[in-house]
């Protein structure tokens, strides 16, 4: 997914667009180098179309009436990814900058509504790939624990990341309260089999009705909802 560039296609691939684009088109990005693009801080016209036909494509896709764009939260989650994806592409950055970069960057995002929410996830939801790419570089890593912060944040966005613990329910309820939401975490669990997003209640039910009487197909996932219906 994630690659280092020659120097010849600095000035392009140093564009927040040209990686949107390419993550969306092929899911192959490379980056010029470890300096942020110029349109990071704030969203550029050339940004903002990009992440509106990201929007539109992925709303086309979407069981249900998915949510309106946000398009501060989508730019947010865009830029939160990418310089992500350098962390893991130049590791000569220092660990307090990762670090400290992470959690500015995601302490200022605001996930409160469905827009917001759906938003963010037109980027993030490649977050699970990053992990997986930084944790099996290393486990005692920086970047590891960062983005396993980043996942407790935007449980929609996280299916398949190892949490330290469950979603909050204030999240997962959020998730819920939407059907074009639901229906993506539903489907990101049971294709993940991602038996730590179960123990709600919403989620258990939702699960086991997708699973219908196919739970043979997901047998991990069949016998935890087993178990979560036994008497305590």
């Amino acid at each position: 997914m994630l690659a280092n560039c020659p120097d010849g296609l600095n000035s392009c691939n140093a564009m927040l667009s040209h990686f949107i684009e390419q993550l969306s088109d092929t899911g192959q990005v490379r980056f010029g180098s470890s300096s942020l693009p110029t349109d990071f801080a704030e969203c550029s016209s050339q940004t903002e179309a990009v992440l509106r036909e990201l929007h539109r494509q992925e709303k086309a896709n979407a069981a249900f009436e998915a949510p309106d764009l946000l398009l501060s939260s989508a730019h947010q989650g865009a830029a939160l990814l990418y310089r992500l994806g350098q962390f893991l592409v130049f590791r000569e950055i220092s660990d307090e900058s990762v670090t400290n970069e992470i959690q500015k960057l995601s302490s200022s995002i605001a996930d409160d509504s469905d827009s917001a929410i759906w938003s963010l996830d037109l980027c993030l939801r490649h977050l699970p790939v990053i992990y997986r790419l930084a944790a099996n570089a290393s486990t005692d890593d920086p970047l590891v624990s960062g983005i396993v912060t980043v996942a407790a944040r935007f449980p929609l966005s996280s299916v398949g990341i190892p949490l330290l613990e469950t979603p909050s329910q204030k999240h997962v309820s959020k998730i819920h309260q939407h059907p074009t939401l639901s229906a993506l975490y539903i489907d990101r669990i049971i294709a993940t089999a991602s038996i730590a997003r179960l123990g709600d209640a919403i989620t258990n039910r939702k699960v086991r009705e997708a699973l219908g009487h196919f739970s043979n197909l997901e047998p991990k996932l069949a016998y935890a909802l087993a178990q979560s219906e036994l008497p305590t």
